[in-house]
């Protein structure tokens, strides 16, 4: 049964499900009459989540205006408690699903749509405020999944949070892409993370998943550890690989994007690169678009464009 819509819109097909939410494709019938008619739309049952979580959800991802960030048209309150959220419509799906499909990218590929990830996060943490806390290819979409450099656009704010207003303790995200300090929240006792930090972490893996094609190998750092996630955050070794196998051809990964890769998933946040530190690298920087390029994190000096 197709879940209630605002006024003006006709149910298409189901797209997926959302944190808090269903994801719907459907036609805006006041713009039938353009090449472009489609919007998506998060459908989110109030009864089933915390007010708190909706407000910021909404609030974070409608201030959130950037080329790399899915853009919302409007929030719609409807009868029965749901509430709406009708966005742009991207039609390759996500990142998940392209990577899936070429079992990895080779590096040059992998980097510019990484390139463009980060230039989301910059300005998220930046110039909203705001940390994701569920950064993954799922919510990563794709505007054409046979391009060899397709377009992306982050989604999904449902575990979104402004930095700086109340601790941020709380144990969200998916747990293949969580950083170890917020994994460490099974202890009610352990302390407040940052979610911007945490952030950096999902990307790097993001990044790992993209030029590897499998999760990373987190293992612990000596006896008696946690098998998954060791106590002490620095035990924990991430397993890097030289080389990549490809359609039965080995290919060698770049040092420069095991450095980077390794640098974004150092296990204690105090040590974890910044962004300030991705602006530096060279990697990162090689055939880096101006956009990208021009938009310098805090603290970071502007570099010739290579």
């Amino acid at each position: 049964m197709p879940v209630p819509l605002p006024e003006h819109y006709t149910f298409v097909r189901d797209l997926g499900e959302g944190t808090y939410g269903t994801v719907v494709l459907a036609r805006d019938d006041r713009r039938s009459h353009t090449d472009n008619p489609f919007v998506a739309i998060k459908v989110i049952d109030t009864r089933q989540v915390q007010h708190k979580y909706i407000r910021q959800e909404v609030s974070v991802h409608k201030s959130a205006r950037h080329k790399h960030i899915v853009h919302v048209h409007e929030k719609v309150e409807m009868e029965d408690d749901f509430v709406a959220l009708v966005m742009d419509y991207v039609r390759g799906g996500d990142l998940f699903a392209y990577v899936s499909k070429r079992r990895c990218l080779p590096e040059h590929q992998a980097r510019w749509i990484f390139q463009q990830l980060m230039y989301a996060v910059l300005y998220l943490h930046e110039s909203v405020g705001a940390a994701h806390r569920d950064i993954k290819p799922e919510n990563i979409l794709i505007d054409d999944s046979d391009a060899d450099f397709p377009s992306i656009y982050l989604t999904d704010f449902g575990f979104a949070k402004y930095s700086g207003v109340n601790p941020t303790i709380s144990n969200v995200g998916t747990p293949t892409y969580l950083a170890p300090e917020v994994f460490h929240r099974r202890d009610k006792s352990a302390t407040a993370y940052n979610g911007q930090m945490a952030d950096i972490w999902s990307c790097g893996v993001c990044l790992f998943v993209m030029i590897y094609g499998i999760y990373p190998q987190l293992t612990n750092a000596g006896p008696g550890r946690d098998p998954q996630y060791v106590v002490d955050l620095d035990g924990i070794q991430c397993s890097l690989y030289e080389s990549v196998r490809v359609g039965g051809v080995s290919k060698r990964v770049s040092e420069g994007a095991m450095r980077l890769i390794r640098g974004m998933m150092a296990p204690n946040p105090a040590s974890r690169a910044t962004l300030a530190d991705i602006w530096r690298d060279p990697w990162f920087l090689k055939d880096i678009p101006k956009d990208v390029g021009r938009a310098l994190p805090r603290g970071t000096a502007a570099f010739s464009s290579r």
